[in-house]
């Protein structure tokens, strides 16, 4: 007979873009669906991604009804039920001038924001349009919360570089994280967009982490308990982590290297089909369509 297995609580932290959703088409409803299963069935799905939560991420959260979201890649946790900030760290400013005063040299552009600013070093670039679109909805809230640097000291919870032209892989953006990556006092990732820069130690396997040590923990959870999913560099460090780490069918080599476990690409509701794989695992929970004799709650039909 099946039963359940295990009656822990389920955890999930799922990367956004190109793992959620693309973000133009959004979540797909087979995806959404089994997202609720996993809230049903005892779960908690939660979100880290390397966005800002600032308007976009934010109705995305109230959408889905998460948790918890691990933004900024790492460097801002925050409670979505609650409203309020559990855990950040900040860039000091001493340690990233010298990275403004590079890119003023060349054309790249450098976003940064902390929780309550949110700043691009110079007002026309190529990649100013994608880069609000991507964290932000409405064009009121951009002419609002959108900044101009003006050479004010800052400490901010994380930067993004992009290149001086529209392409992926640039090879002039590798070049230049090339030259920083070694940096002593910051966390350096190249995507294959930009170059992502939190505090030293700080990613998105240290925000899964702090959430293992001070959430989870009274839940009698360790890190082989949990599900980890993405499809880019910055998603490494937290694939690493877990026991129940899968990597998008759309990620690339190194992400797949990293993850343990593999699954359908995002707009084949991957991550779906990867939320349920890690229940059956976990603890034996499956649906019906999967298993003709499972009940939704793992027991058997006979």
């Amino acid at each position: 007979m099946f039963r359940l297995t295990s009656d822990k609580l389920s955890v999930v932290f799922a990367d956004v873009d190109g793992t959620l959703y693309n973000i133009d088409k959004g979540a797909t409803p087979e995806t959404i669906y089994d997202i609720n299963f996993l809230k049903d069935n005892n779960g908690h799905f939660n979100l880290c991604t390397g966005n800002p939560y600032l308007e976009r991420m934010a109705k995305l959260c109230n959408d889905l009804k998460v948790n918890y979201i691990i933004a900024s890649s790492g460097a801002h946790i925050y409670d979505v039920a609650a409203q309020k900030t559990l855990f950040k760290a900040l860039i000091k400013f001493k340690d990233y001038a010298y990275i403004i005063d590079l890119i003023l040299k060349n054309d790249f552009q450098m976003v940064f924001w902390d929780e309550e600013e949110y700043y691009l070093l110079k007002k026309n670039h190529v990649w100013n349009e994608e880069i609000l679109y991507y964290h932000f909805l409405l064009e009121k809230t951009k002419k609002e919360k959108v900044l101009y640097y003006s050479g004010k000291p800052k400490d901010v919870l994380k930067i993004e570089i992009y290149a001086d032209n529209k392409d992926y892989n640039s090879e002039s953006l590798n070049a230049f994280y090339k030259k920083i990556k070694d940096d002593k006092n910051l966390d350096i990732t190249l995507t294959s967009i930009n170059i992502e820069i939190q505090a030293k130690n700080i990613n998105k396997g240290s925000g899964v982490s702090w959430m293992l040590n001070n959430i989870y923990k009274k839940y009698g959870l360790v890190a082989n308990d949990i599900m980890t999913i993405g499809d880019s560099n910055n998603d490494i460090s937290m694939l690493k982590l877990t026991e129940y780490s899968y990597a998008m069918a759309n990620a690339n080599q190194n992400v797949k290297a990293n993850a343990k476990y593999h699954t359908s690409a995002v707009e084949q509701n991957g991550l779906g089909e990867a939320i349920l794989d890690y229940l059956y695992r976990s603890k034996n929970l499956a649906r019906k369509y999967m298993f003709h004799e499972f009940e939704d709650k793992g027991g058997h039909n006979e």
